[in-house]
């Protein structure tokens, strides 16, 4: 069945007042030539036009709607039941179906304050999008309830592009054949990976793959372009870089030329989705990863200096250069050093030409090593990365550091003001029973990291977890830098719970049961009911103590 001229709609829609009358009201205006001929649409010399695509429909009781004219309108009137009875909810000018003949794409535009939607994803008002073969195309704010067709191309070659060969023809004789016999024919569905499209979608811009890179040992995939941008900005400030999806240490990266066929066949599927060359162009020169180079970049395992990295056949000589450039424009020299032309005689230190220096981990900038300065801790005991904020400060040197610059100083030596957020595990409810006890008692977390720090001295508290590779115990007079002090606080008031008896808890965290996984429960974390429900300052059960 063809659509329904405009004067037909006019006569149907003008007894019944609906939710769509103010929509069809904003689309009176219109030139609508097209859409109130639409039912018989001839061509030139009078002959009646073959359709290029039809709106196959779902349910039995509405007709199909059969697309000849380049631009189609579907309203209300096209939508008649085999009852005769209109649905209301349809506006008259609901939406606009039209091909392109520059590429060969279909469109949908939705008209309708009632909404249009295709795969199940509505379409804001007035704006559109591409129609591909299979499509559901559903004339409401969601498919239950509304009409719902299929799109099905009948004649390829009046889309030009979208022409795909001897299957497209098997397809539409498929369709004609049914029919004939008064069946609803098949549609042609879409491949599966255009169904699945956020899967090849970078998760950092969120558009489709180019020139797709993964990752190891996560396998996480991303753009080279977005990744290179985010690999400079860890090697930047200092830290390893990890996978910008699940934030595991990434230990290489590689094109991967398998995804990168598949991101093609949707390119092919779908121009639309297709970046602009001059997007390409400058994605190009942000990528880090070169046609015809070494297929693995791997990296250092503690720091993200050149010198670490196994990088060089990746980089061209133009993007060597080009890092030179910005390394010298971003080279932060040391302040007591006359070797830059910018040295000072503060402190009453000044470098000498063969004086040697670290670089701190938090701003990338130099100072100098001095072991002479036992008051002044340079590296944590802990992770042994190098921070300068300690040393300027004892060189009464007033710099305005990143907040990644952190400070090194004994454990015994600290104010502890604020519970860290990683204490229990990140468990927010254990931590608010800790302080509603602590609250009770009368006990201020200064008081109880003085009480618990000369345990770790006698070996009662046991170790941190970060600290267990180390040969030398963690002591209260470890110099450490913020990040480990805080994993050194929470250890010390997981052993503090463990002491504290039950019975003097809270009522609602007195009586619960141990969780079966401990302090490693996952769940924890983001289940509250589960958090509430277990108490998970404990150790995992294992098959050991049930045998007990």
């Amino acid at each position: 069945m063809t659509a329904a001229s405009e004067e037909g709609t006019e006569n149907n829609g003008s007894a019944e007042p609906g939710a769509h009358d103010a929509d069809t009201q904003e689309y009176s205006d219109v030139d609508l030539a097209a859409f109130a001929h639409r039912s018989k649409p001839h061509d030139n010399n009078g002959d009646l036009k073959s359709p290029w695509a039809r709106l196959v429909s779902v349910d039995k009781n509405f007709p199909n709607i059969e697309l000849a004219n380049s631009e189609v309108y579907v309203g209300r009137a096209d939508v008649v039941s085999a009852s005769g009875k209109e649905d209301l909810h349809i506006s008259k000018a609901h939406c606009k179906i039209w091909r392109s003949g520059e590429n060969g794409s279909c469109y949908i535009q939705n008209l309708s304050v009632n909404g249009t939607t295709v795969q199940g994803k509505p379409i804001e008002k007035d704006l559109h999008v591409v129609l591909h073969q299979g499509d559901e195309v559903a004339l409401g704010p969601h498919p239950s309830g509304c009409p719902v067709f299929i799109f099905q191309i009948i004649n390829k070659v009046q889309l030009g592009q979208q022409k795909r060969g001897p299957e497209v023809e098997a397809d539409t004789a498929a369709v004609d054949v049914a029919e004939h016999e008064g069946e609803t024919a098949p549609c042609p569905k879409r491949p599966k990976m255009m169904e699945n499209l956020e899967t090849f979608k970078c998760s950092i811009c969120l558009n489709v793959w180019h020139d797709v890179v993964s990752l190891t040992p996560c396998l996480h995939s991303f753009c080279n372009s977005c990744f290179s941008d985010w690999y400079r900005r860890s090697r930047k400030i200092g830290t390893e870089c990890k996978c910008p999806q699940c934030r595991g240490t990434v230990t290489s990266a590689s094109r991967n030329h398998t995804l990168r066929g598949l991101v093609e066949d949707i390119l092919k599927e779908d121009p639309d989705l297709c970046p602009s060359p001059e997007h390409i162009l400058e994605m190009e020169k942000k990528s880090l990863f070169k046609a015809g180079s070494e297929s693995q970049f791997k990296f250092g395992k503690d720091r993200w200096a050149d010198d670490e990295m196994q990088e060089s056949t990746v980089l061209s000589s133009d993007d060597e250069e080009d890092d030179e450039e910005d390394e010298e424009e971003e080279y932060s020299g040391c302040f007591q050093c006359s070797v830059h032309g910018e040295g000072d005689d503060f402190g009453g230190f000044q470098c000498a030409p063969d004086q040697p220096h670290l670089t701190c981990s938090g701003c990338t900038s130099a100072f100098p090593e001095r072991p002479d300065l036992e008051h002044v801790a340079q590296k944590c005991q802990v992770c042994t990365k190098a921070y300068c904020r300690s040393y300027w400060e004892s060189q009464s040197h007033v710099l305005s550091l990143p907040l990644t610059c952190l400070k090194i100083e004994p454990m015994a030596s600290r104010e502890y003001l604020e519970m860290p957020i990683e204490t229990y595990s990140g468990n927010t409810y254990e931590q608010e029973v800790t302080r509603q006890y602590m609250a009770e008692q009368g006990l201020t977390l200064q008081a109880v990291m003085r009480d618990w720090l000369p345990r770790l001295d006698t070996g009662q508290a046991g170790q941190p977890r970060n600290a267990l590779h180390m040969q030398q115990r963690v002591t209260s007079c470890s110099a450490v830098c913020d990040k480990c002090a805080e994993e050194v606080i929470a250890h010390l008031l997981y052993e503090f719970r463990r002491f504290v008896p039950k019975t003097e808890l809270p009522p609602d965290a007195a009586g619960r049961p141990d969780c079966w996984y401990g302090h490693e429960c996952r769940t924890q974390i983001h289940k509250e009911s589960h958090a509430r429900k277990l108490n998970h300052v404990c150790d995992p059960t294992t098959r050991n103590s049930l045998a007990r």
